[in-house]
């Protein structure tokens, strides 16, 4: 007895190879997997919003913001993957890639960053990552870190007016693998989030870990401070 069974035909999505910023742009604003090329260096935000999901490959290459923040997610999701490194963030905007959650509390992963292992977020002058404040709130902001964050002023802050308690209210985790190193602070909690802290801080001009407002479980890793004495 002898069947004929049918083939199955399974569809890959689509990888999208970038070398400037006007085609990670496009790439962005079209949502999927990104591969770059070649360097790239950056004059504008690149906002991933409209509920896409990204996905930058930066196979052994760079993206360098030189007047702003690398990267503005607002109900969207961003994963950073591959060995590279993101750096900049000079100006006024003082972040690199900040993400704005919801003003709805019901929101559920609003707007979501992954850094990878082998990635690494540099900013020159200010906060290598920041959940800006939306009237209040950042419903649906979900970070994982398991790349290395350098920084001059900070490497993760929670903007203080971030003061929503209940609902999904933001959620960072950073793995055993994660690399926290700052001029200032490593991590800057003022506004309120959820915090699973794992990896490697050293901060040299401040607090390992500076709390104001949110809940922290410590699941390992070591924190190093080493600012100047004050009496």
């Amino acid at each position: 007895l002898v069947m004929a069974l049918p083939l199955c035909t399974v569809a890959f999505a689509a990888e999208t190879a970038v070398s400037d910023a006007d085609g990670l742009k496009a790439a962005i604003d079209a949502g999927g997997e990104i591969k770059l090329t070649k360097s790239i260096s950056l004059t504008e935000t690149m906002e991933v919003k409209g509920g896409k999901s990204v996905v930058i490959d930066m196979n052994g290459y760079d993206i360098t913001a030189t007047s702003s923040a690398a990267f503005k997610i607002e109900n969207g999701s961003l994963r950073i993957t591959g060995n590279g490194t993101v750096s900049g963030g000079t100006g006024s905007d003082y972040k690199l890639v900040y993400l704005l959650g919801s003003k709805e509390s019901s929101a559920a992963n609003y707007s979501t960053l992954t850094v990878d292992e082998n990635v690494t977020v540099k900013c020159t002058d200010g906060y290598a990552v920041m959940i800006s404040s939306n009237e209040g709130c950042a419903y649906g902001v979900v970070i994982n870190i398991a790349g290395k964050l350098e920084a001059h002023y900070g490497g993760l802050y929670v903007n203080g007016m971030i003061k929503c308690l209940e609902g999904n209210v933001p959620v960072i985790s950073t793995t055993a693998s994660s690399i926290i190193k700052s001029e200032g602070v490593g991590i800057y909690a003022a506004g309120f989030a959820k915090w699973t802290l794992n990896g490697n801080i050293d901060a040299t001009g401040g607090e390992a870990v500076s709390v104001k407002s949110g809940i922290f479980e410590i699941a390992g890793g070591k924190y190093k401070a080493s600012g100047e004495y004050a009496d």
